[in-house]
């Protein structure tokens, strides 16, 4: 009876320790791949403006020449340009173009009633070296032009989109 008792005791521990072993291999693979994650996030990714929603460098062309192809390739995309800063001697500049909002994007923003729900891009280009560099911020704006105008900048989840569409900007000048 004794025999039985400590063979079922030692059945009991030797589980425990198979459970208490796995779960410290879990924990210790979670721990790696955090750390992975987290490492690998701050190399890969050298962003040149950390706040912005996505970001080329222009290399080899004038200031003529990216400004007139940023106008155009907007422009392909209904975009109507609402301002633009271009000083003749400066090297930092500022665009904003803005189109109708798809009516997904009125139903997440409150204002399936209101047509007037903008989809805003905000452009800020700067020479860096013999580059420049081209930031984008995106928003949903509505009750635009009046004195209740609300802006909501879009979240890094939309970060693929505008990053696609900056990237075709840049082949389009290469």
């Amino acid at each position: 009876m004794f025999a039985r008792w400590l063979t079922s005791c030692r059945a009991k521990i030797g589980m425990k320790q198979q459970q208490m072993w796995r779960h410290a291999a879990v924990w210790v693979l979670q721990a790696t791949a955090g750390l992975w994650l987290v490492a690998g996030c701050a190399t890969v990714t050298e962003n040149p403006a950390p706040n912005s929603l996505a970001w080329i460098k222009i290399e080899g062309r004038t200031k003529d020449q990216v400004h007139t192809a940023i106008c155009d390739f907007f422009k392909e995309r209904r975009f109507r340009k609402m301002s633009d800063t271009y000083p003749p001697q400066s090297y930092v500049y500022e665009m904003r173009f803005e189109r109708l909002a798809t009516t997904m994007n009125r139903w997440a923003y409150g204002a399936l009633l209101e047509p007037e729900v903008q989809e805003r891009i905000k452009l800020v280009i700067s020479r860096a070296g013999d580059n420049w560099l081209i930031t984008l911020d995106a928003f949903m704006v509505s009750n635009t032009n009046n004195a209740f105008e609300e802006e909501h900048k879009l979240s890094g989840l939309t970060r693929g989109t505008y990053q696609q569409v900056l990237d075709a900007l840049k082949a389009r000048l290469q």
